[in-house]
């Protein structure tokens, strides 16, 4: 499949390691959501990912609705992406107290997505990030009727591993001008893995299939956050 891409310069790179070393070593696995939107999520977003602040906003008008259901997402970009968060830690792939019309945050983010008019969504707790676009018939990248694609970053495991190349793909990937389909270039993104979601609203299962630059598990021992222990940036 083909991705909207704009180049992260090497300066940038290691600006963005340099302060993601800062952000994950003062992190806090007791945070709840509004202390990981504040202390980690909103930063990326407007300092390394290059959403502007006076156009992210916590409110859409008009509310977005499913029948008679309003949907809530925190951050809508009016050029066309919305955002889902969690706090520090949670699980992104199973059901949550917070999100009872919903199987999983990766069901109410792309429920989202969905409703409204934008083409991407991002769903993240701070240190796991997943960049997923909605696909129609007449998409130049879309590819064997996948209704669904993205990618997935780890960013604590990035910055733990001073991982500069998988750090310039998240920074060159899931930027404001390529999820906004603003980007004049587009790269060929291979070795997709798939994933059933199911969905709340629905009551059924769509595929996502996605590009994972994460060694550790989707669920279970080993997929918790890690602060960094190390400072190679």
């Amino acid at each position: 499949m083909l991705w909207p891409w704009l180049d992260a310069e090497p300066e940038i790179v290691t600006m963005a390691g340099v302060g993601l070393h800062r952000i994950f070593s003062d992190a806090n696995l007791r945070w709840k959501e509004e202390q990981t939107k504040r202390r980690i999520i909103y930063p990326i977003l407007t300092t390394l990912l290059g959403f502007s602040a006076l156009d992210l906003s916590e409110t859409m008008d008009p509310v977005l609705r499913y029948n008679d259901i309003g949907l809530h997402p925190d951050y809508y970009y009016p050029q066309g992406c919305v955002i889902e968060t969690k706090k520090i830690g949670a699980s992104l792939l199973r059901y949550s107290s917070d999100t009872s019309n919903f199987e999983s945050t990766l069901d109410q983010g792309m429920s989202y997505l969905d409703a409204s008019d934008a083409r991407s969504c991002i769903i993240t707790n701070g240190h796991d990030w997943y960049a997923i676009w909605r696909t129609f018939a007449d998409d130049r990248w879309q590819t064997d009727g996948a209704t669904y694609f993205g990618a997935r970053f780890r960013l604590d495991e990035i910055v733990e591993n001073g991982d500069r190349l998988r750090l310039e793909h998240f920074l060159s990937m899931c930027n404001s001008y390529c999820l906004t389909g603003q980007a004049n270039r587009t790269v060929a993104i291979t070795g997709f893995r798939s994933y059933p979601v199911d969905r709340g609203l629905y009551r059924s299962t769509s595929m996502l299939y996605f590009a994972d630059s994460s060694a550790r598990p989707l669920k279970g021992r080993g997929r918790g956050f890690r602060p960094p222990t190390t400072a190679g940036w």
